[in-house]
C-alpha cells in the first residue's frame, strides 16, 4: 500500500513540473494586458514609478530573460516600490489595504498553494485584478490626492 501512495506522490509532482515549465515559457497575454493602466499612469501623471512596472512588468510577463531569476527581481522590486510609497503617502490606510490584499493574494496563489500553478488562467486573471488592479488603483489615487 505505501508503495502504490509513494508512486502516486511521484507521479503527480512529475505531471505538475511538466505544466509549469510549458508555462514558464509562453508569453503571458493576460498579464501583459493588465499593464495598461501602468501606461496610462506613467503617460498622463508623468510617473517614472508606473514606466518602472510596465518595463518591469514587459520583460517578466513577455519571458524576454530567465524567468526563475525574473520572478525574485519584479517581486522585490515591487515591493520597494509598494513600501516606500506607503511610507511617502504617510501611510494612507487606503494604500496600506489595497497593497497589501493585492500582496497577500499574490503570495497566496504564487507560493502558497497548488490549485493556482494547476489553474494557469485562473491565476492569470486573480494576478491581473487583485495585484495589477490594486496596485494600479494606488497609485493612481496617490497621485489624484498627493
Amino acid at each position: 500500500m505505501r508503495k502504490f501512495i509513494n508512486k502516486k506522490k511521484k507521479k503527480y509532482k512529475k505531471k505538475y513540473y511538466k505544466i509549469f515549465q510549458k508555462h514558464k515559457l509562453t508569453v503571458n497575454k493576460t498579464a501583459l494586458i493588465g499593464l495598461i493602466p501602468f501606461a496610462y499612469i506613467a503617460i498622463y501623471y508623468n510617473s517614472l514609478t508606473a514606466l518602472t512596472i510596465l518595463i518591469n512588468g514587459i520583460i517578466f510577463h513577455s519571458r524576454f530573460l530567465d524567468y526563475d531569476i525574473m520572478i525574485y527581481i519584479d517581486t522585490i522590486v515591487n515591493a520597494i516600490l509598494m513600501v516606500s510609497y506607503i511610507i511617502i503617502s504617510k501611510f494612507d490606510l487606503f494604500l496600506i489595504f489595497t497593497l497589501g490584499i493585492g500582496s497577500s493574494i499574490f503570495i497566496y496563489t504564487n507560493f502558497m498553494t497548488t490549485y493556482f500553478k494547476k489553474n494557469y488562467f485562473l491565476n492569470n486573471v486573480f494576478h491581473v485584478i487583485f495585484v495589477q488592479g490594486f496596485s494600479a488603483l494606488s497609485l493612481t489615487k496617490f497621485y489624484l490626492y498627493h
